[in-house]
C-alpha cells in the first residue's frame, strides 16, 4: 500500500536536518581544533625560551630575537648557547650595545674575565658609559685582582647611580684590602644606609673597629 504520510514527512524532514547539520558539525570541529592548537601554543609560550625559539624560526635574522634567546640561555646557565646567540645578535645589529654587554657577563660567568674585560672596554671606547658597564667592569677587575682599577670603575658606576646595591660594600672591601681604612669605613657605612641588613658591611665595620 501507500507509505503513511507521517512516515514520509518525517523521513524528509530528518534528511533535510541531517544535510543542514553536516556543515555546522564541520565548523564546530574546526573551531575545536583551532582552540586546542591555540591552547597548546599559549601553554608553550608561557616559557620565554620556547617563545623566542619559536619566533626565531620565523625571524632567523632578527638581532632582537637572538639577543633575547641569549639572555634566556644565560639565565639557565647554558653559556655556550647564550654565547652563540648574543654573538649573532651583535653581528646582526652592531649599533646595539646590549648583546655585547650581555656577552661580557656570559664570559665572566664562564670564568674568562680577560675576554669579559676586553668586551667591556671596547664598549666603553665606543661611547657606552653607564652604571651597568662600570659596575660590571669593576667586578671583572676585582676578579682579576686589579683592585685599584676595580675601585675606579665602581666609583664611576656610583657616579651614574649612587644607590647601586652592593657596590659601596665592594668598594669598602677593596679599600680595606688596600689599607685605606678611612675610605673603607665610609663606603661600608654608606652601604648600611642603603641596606641596613647587609651583614658583610656590618662585619667589615666591626673589623675596622667601628660599630
Amino acid at each position: 500500500g501507500l507509505v503513511p504520510v507521517r512516515m514520509l514527512s518525517g523521513w524528509g524532514v530528518g534528511e533535510t536536518r541531517g544535510r543542514m547539520a553536516a556543515p555546522w558539525i564541520a565548523v564546530v570541529l574546526l573551531a575545536s581544533m583551532w582552540a586546542t592548537w591555540t591552547w597548546l601554543r599559549l601553554d608553550a609560550w608561557r616559557d620565554p625560551l620556547t617563545l623566542w625559539t619559536d619566533v626565531l624560526e620565523k625571524q632567523p635574522e632578527s638581532a632582537r630575537v637572538h639577543g633575547n634567546l641569549g639572555k634566556e640561555y644565560h639565565i639557565r646557565g647554558q653559556l655556550a648557547e647564550a654565547r652563540h646567540h648574543l654573538t649573532r645578535a651583535a653581528a646582526l645589529d652592531p649599533r646595539d650595545p646590549k648583546p655585547l654587554a650581555n656577552l661580557a657577563r656570559v664570559e665572566a660567568d664562564g670564568g674568562d674575565f680577560l675576554k669579559a674585560r676586553a668586551i667591556l672596554q671596547e664598549l666603553e671606547r665606543g661611547g657606552l658609559r653607564d652604571h651597568i658597564i662600570y659596575s660590571d667592569l669593576g667586578w671583572v677587575h676585582y676578579r682579576l685582582g686589579n683592585l685599584r682599577e676595580a675601585a675606579h670603575a665602581y666609583e664611576l658606576a656610583l657616579g651614574y647611580e649612587p644607590r647601586l646595591s652592593n657596590v659601596n660594600y665592594r668598594l669598602a672591601e677593596i679599600y680595606a684590602r688596600l689599607g685605606d681604612r678611612a675610605r673603607a669605613g665610609a663606603f661600608a657605612r654608606q652601604e648600611l644606609v642603603l641596606n641596613p641588613q647587609h651583614p658583610e658591611a656590618r662585619r667589615l665595620l666591626t673589623a675596622l673597629g667601628e660599630n
